[in-house]
């Protein structure tokens, strides 16, 4: 039972540490793809058994999509260090999603994306969390919705 929640852990850790996100690159060592990968397997093992707990049909598709989607950006590299920086941002983004799946703490999931400034080439790295996603899309919506006859022309 313990190495049970001990994989669940190492894969988590794992993930991270597998990530060199300029905020920890330089305190954590870079886990090699194989490695990782392993853990995973390790990690899928202990969920068919129920540990740390069951996943539902939708939560068992979600968890295969995201090992084929690692699976095929780790192919043919040591370590993410070798991948592009779109592909860096993308294993953080399912590496987040992977543990929102497992925890099933959806809404703290961080999700991040790069964005351009208007006027500017270089790409600036937006983390948010799925609950401050939802929280500006709600508050945009509502600020639309508070004046939908005023912005409407004369009837007629």
């Amino acid at each position: 039972m313990t190495r049970k929640i001990l994989s669940a852990a190492l894969l988590s850790m794992a993930a991270g540490l597998l990530l060199p996100m300029q905020v920890i690159a330089n305190e954590v060592p870079i886990v090699p793809a194989g490695e990782f990968l392993e853990a995973f397997n390790d990690l899928r093992a202990d969920l068919e058994e129920g540990t740390p707990r069951e996943l539902s049909q939708r939560e068992w598709r979600d968890f295969d999509r995201i090992h084929q989607r690692f699976e095929h950006l780790l192919s043919g590299v040591d370590d993410a260090t070798q991948l592009p920086s779109r592909h860096q941002l993308e294993l953080y983004n399912l590496q987040n999603e992977l543990d929102g799946l497992i925890m099933g703490g959806i809404r703290e999931q961080r999700v991040c994306s790069e964005q351009r400034t208007i006027g500017s080439r270089i790409p600036r790295r937006n983390c948010r969390t799925v609950a401050e996603i939802e929280d500006d899309r709600v508050r945009a919506r509502d600020w639309l919705q508070s004046f939908p006859y005023q912005m409407q022309g004369p009837q007629g």
